[in-house]
């Protein structure tokens, strides 16, 4: 039975659900947000922007250890081939140049990934041991880019270009994610070309 404000609310054109119908709209309203978490649905990126701020990625303590561990093996690579050279001569100012990027942007990376396992970066993203290790990510394309190049037009576009995406991490409004995963992908790249194109 309605009360008179239902039937008024109704004369209106207002919809008025009865409290089963509400108790049968609150159960179906909670099974769709249980089906919803397990498929994945919710999982965008603004989802995740309302976790923990200081995780990126959603990534674990684990795995930015890793992250870490994973950005000390080109080090030790380059180490080892100092002490055992393949050939004479093989340390050229171009390999030299190269193990220099890899070895200068090592201590920016590891530490950021250890900030980031420790949770100590009040926020992942907005801070400055991220954009310091995506320098020198442009750093070693830059530097292997030249080195890997016989062009001068081609490494000084290689310079230029990298140049530009670093000042994009540091502007004042800077590089969204898509914009930076998009300067590392174009950084990445460029110094893969110069070889095949011998």
């Amino acid at each position: 039975v309605k009360t008179k404000r239902e039937t008024a609310l109704s004369a209106m054109g207002v919809h008025v659900g009865t409290d089963s119908t509400r108790a049968k709209e609150d159960v179906f309203n909670k099974d769709l947000k249980i089906v919803n978490q397990i498929s994945g649905i919710n999982k965008s990126p603004s989802s995740k922007l309302k976790g923990d701020r200081r995780s990126l990625d959603g990534m674990s303590p684990l795995q930015e250890y890793c992250n870490a561990i994973s950005m000390i093996i080109p080090g030790l690579v380059c180490m080892y081939l100092y002490k055992h050279q393949p050939y004479e001569d093989w340390w050229s100012w171009r390999m030299s140049w190269m193990a220099f990027s890899v070895l200068i942007h090592l201590p920016f990376s590891c530490s950021y990934h250890v900030l980031l396992a420790k949770r100590m970066l009040e926020d992942a993203v907005d801070n400055t041991a991220r954009r310091l290790d995506q320098s020198f990510i442009h750093f070693t394309c830059l530097v292997t880019g030249v080195a890997l190049s016989q062009d001068e037009v081609f490494s000084t576009i290689c310079v230029i270009l990298n140049l530009y995406f670093i000042s994009r991490l540091w502007a004042a409004e800077d590089a969204g994610l898509m914009e930076r995963m998009g300067n590392i992908g174009v950084g990445v790249i460029l110094y893969g070309f110069p070889p095949p194109l011998r």
